[in-house]
């Protein structure tokens, strides 16, 4: 079933939370609702779920072509998983999943034997069927959290909304996490909505992710979309580390230094944005296309090596990331001067920007 949000608008007073966001989700995709604190993710969530009303007459919510903006969300059909858990303490992991069933009207409530088996289906769904009567404190983080997602999938919801869902998990738990919901998404192929500020668990467990900032939607697309083609400087700036190279346009040319970069622009001031991993250096000295350099701090990470690397022309310092490999290659000291070359800029308009 898929979502059709169209120009909505959400207010908290004077403030408004949403301007006029629209958002269609195809039936079985997953989006990924991506942006900074206040950029009103978890609000646009919340309207889909029917936890928060749009204010009136500015737009609409549908469920699989069906308008649902009035209808509230008991009625929606969907499951929600908090940031939290919410679990009841007091209950099993059973008793937990189970509730939603349990609770649902006479005429409408499953027998005995149907509860058992859905329940026993979905803790087997999401690796928990051996720890049917243990209690919430009795479970990791991780494990709280996947008994909170088949309590939501319980009552068989037509769309599921999580929100930031591994946000209070240590990195480790996280990545093993959205690995897994990447893969039981692929199985059940449920609508889903998720709202993270995670730009890296977005790009990896979408299908789609929509950038938020100040209320709107600055972009949606593939994960590979957003990243390497960005519609705009806060895209660009919230999707990974940047470097930003400062010069003006001069025949259709941006000059950094000893570097120049085409561009299809008349003679402006301009700012080259680019990603560290797109910086390549060099002890060469042939090719004019580069920008002089001193090492001024070397920090190894995981699989890359970061440099920290000071202009001598202006004396402003900016980051390269190497793999260990061509780290090895070049194996650059500090305090050396070497040359580094500019792939992939993508330039913007001179003015200030910050996140």
């Amino acid at each position: 079933m898929g979502i059709k949000v169209q120009n909505v608008t959400k207010s908290f007073g004077d403030f408004k939370a949403l301007k006029g966001v629209s958002l269609d989700v195809a039936a079985g995709e997953l989006v990924a609702l991506l942006g900074p604190s206040g950029s009103g993710k978890t609000t646009l969530l919340r309207v889909i779920a029917g936890l928060e009303s749009a204010d009136p007459g500015s737009g609409a919510v549908l469920f699989g072509g069906e308008d649902v903006t009035r209808a509230d969300v008991g009625n929606r059909g969907v499951g929600f998983v908090f940031q939290h858990y919410a679990l009841f303490r007091h209950m099993s992991v059973f008793e937990n999943v189970a509730f939603g069933l349990r609770v649902r009207p006479r005429r409408l409530r499953p027998n005995r034997r149907v509860i058992r088996d859905r329940v026993m289906e979905l803790l087997k769904l999401v690796q928990l069927d051996r720890f049917v009567d243990r209690y919430p404190s009795q479970l990791s983080g991780g494990q709280r959290q996947r008994v909170a997602l088949a309590r939501a999938l319980a009552v068989e919801p037509k769309v599921l909304l999580l929100d930031e869902p591994f946000g209070a998990l240590d990195a480790k738990v996280r990545r093993e996490l959205r690995r897994w919901l990447r893969k039981l998404h692929d199985e059940i192929h449920i609508t889903s909505v998720f709202v993270t500020h995670d730009q890296e668990e977005a790009l990896e467990v979408a299908d789609r992710v929509a950038v938020m900032n100040e209320g709107q939607i600055e972009q949606i697309g593939t994960p590979q979309e957003v990243y390497d083609k960005p519609a705009s400087k806060f895209v660009y700036n919230f999707l990974g580390n940047v470097n930003l190279f400062k010069g003006r346009v001069s025949h259709g040319q941006v000059q950094i230094d000893g570097a120049s970069v085409d561009i299809a622009k008349h003679d402006s001031a301009a700012t080259l944005y680019v990603r560290p991993h797109d910086i390549e250096i060099s002890r060469d000295a042939s090719d004019s296309a580069n920008i002089r350099v001193k090492v001024d701090h070397v920090s190894p990470i995981g699989p890359i090596v970061r440099l920290y690397l000071q202009r001598l022309d202006t004396g402003e310092t900016f980051e390269s990331e190497l793999t260990r490999d061509r780290y090895t290659q070049v194996s650059p000291k500090v305090g050396e001067e070497l040359y580094a070359s500019l792939a992939n800029a993508k330039v913007f308009d001179a003015e200030d920007y910050s996140i």
